[in-house]
């Protein structure tokens, strides 16, 4: 309390210089090598329930769904190519990796992906282990997969999920040598598990892939992880046995030959495997019936709109398909500020009426 507006405005201005030059920084990074640098789609949707809500009844073919249902894919392909023009605009190239938005995905939006020239994407595990079924290894996780859709081939990474949830949920709580030295001793039983299945002769395609949401789990840690970062960044660089690489250079055409392609994914996201956490609930079905209320009215006045109106529409409603509104409804997580994204929801769904 007690600041004065400019002495708040000038911490503001400081924010911005650090914001302003992190982008310089990341074109840096990728320019070495050391990093990849990928692309989300715009507004951050699933794309799967975009193409059809219907997929969530893949992993659970009982859930209730919207009435009306949600069917748009071409609003799923225009997420994923706004997102790619988003990334050409800033690092004058087009990204070769997507994220899908909580890792979700289905045959629909692999496809779409694929169409965009994307080469990569990466999701959860639990995902492969649900599409292989009765036959999955624990170790096939560790091979990335060529995924044949009508509009090309994509390839596939499989997040490691206990290894990806040390990082985001356990070791803040640990002396950042012990954590490194867990963390490590978990890569060599994995490399150890491959070579007792597979031979040694298929470990240069093997990969460990690790991903997690890395804003969320820094403030945990002691010095926002820093120390734990550094320790286990030298002892990555001193190793003998285990090299880092890009997602680029672990779905090289060669790396994707261990298993045949596939050519279907069992839909799903990374949490639990499936979609429930945005469209499971009563509060879930209602929103999704807003929102395909107001995208279908787009669609039946269309011819009359100015470019300027369809477009302003159209906005609206991208901004709307995005996963945090549906996160927030329901039961399954709680926040002091959980009424604003309903309020923000609602509003954004109103001003798509307001410009047709």
């Amino acid at each position: 309390g007690n600041f004065t507006e400019a002495e708040k405005l000038k911490v503001l201005e400081l924010h911005n210089d650090v914001l302003g030059s992190i982008l310089q920084q990341m074109k840096r990074l990728m320019d070495s090598g050391q990093i990849e640098i990928t692309v989300s789609p715009m507004y951050h949707p699933i794309l799967p329930l975009l193409c059809d809500s219907a997929s969530a009844a893949e992993a659970i073919p009982d859930i209730e769904l919207p009435d009306p249902k949600f069917c748009f894919p071409q609003d799923a392909e225009a997420q994923i190519d706004d997102a790619v023009r988003f990334y050409a605009d800033k690092f004058a190239k087009n990204p070769k990796g997507m994220w899908p938005s909580e890792g979700a995905v289905s045959d629909e939006a692999l496809e779409l992906i694929a169409k965009s020239g994307i080469n990569w994407v990466a999701t959860d595990e639990d995902i492969l282990a649900k599409t292989i079924g009765e036959n999955y290894s624990n170790t096939d996780k560790y091979f990335p997969r060529t995924y044949k859709s009508p509009s090309g081939d994509i390839s596939i990474l499989f997040r490691d999920h206990f290894l990806s949830d040390r990082i985001g949920f356990v070791y803040s709580n640990w002396n950042h040598i012990d954590a490194a030295n867990d963390f490590m001793g978990h890569l060599r039983n994995i490399r150890n598990e491959i070579v007792n299945s597979h031979g040694e002769d298929v470990l240069k395609k093997a990969v460990v892939p690790i991903v997690l949401d890395g804003e969320n789990c820094w403030e945990f840690y002691h010095e926002n992880g820093v120390p734990f970062l550094r320790e286990l960044y030298r002892q990555l660089s001193e190793s003998n046995d285990i090299r880092t690489v890009t997602c680029s250079e672990a779905t090289e055409k060669d790396n994707c030959d261990i298993y045949e392609p596939i050519s279907h994914i069992r839909a799903g996201s990374w949490i639990n495997a499936d979609f429930k956490i945005w469209i499971g609930h009563e509060e879930h079905r209602r929103a999704w019936s807003m929102l395909s209320m107001a995208r279908n009215a787009i669609e039946m006045v269309k011819s009359k709109l100015s470019d300027r109106q369809y477009r302003e529409a159209m906005r609206n409603i991208y901004i709307a398909e995005g996963s945090d509104w549906f996160w927030w409804y329901g039961d399954d997580h709680e926040a002091p500020n959980k009424p604003d994204f309903d309020i923000l929801f609602r509003w954004f769904i109103r001003q798509t009426y307001q410009s047709i």
